[in-house]
């Protein structure tokens, strides 16, 4: 699977470069596009990390799911600032 979504990455970044997509503005916009979903991945992420049906012992602890809830808001707010400044 790793290989073969490796091979797909490749083969359309070739792609695109053969139909004159500037490399430049696509990098920008997949990192809006990762920005943007960083917040709601994280969300789950620390439900599922906090879910001790899920994780057994090996719930995050007091500091973890602290940092990783700060982490999160964050990362949302940066994406409200992004479309409320226009720059998206």
């Amino acid at each position: 699977m790793f290989y073969g979504l490796v091979a797909v990455g490749t083969i359309g970044g070739m792609a695109l470069s053969l139909l004159g997509v500037n490399p430049m503005k696509l990098l920008i916009l997949v990192a809006v596009i990762n920005g943007i979903t960083a917040g709601p991945f994280l969300i789950v992420t620390m439900l599922v990390s906090s879910d001790r049906k899920i994780m057994g012992e090996n719930v995050n602890g007091a500091l973890a799911r602290s940092l990783g809830w700060a982490t999160t808001v964050l990362m949302l707010l940066a994406a409200v600032a992004l479309f409320a400044t226009g720059g998206a």
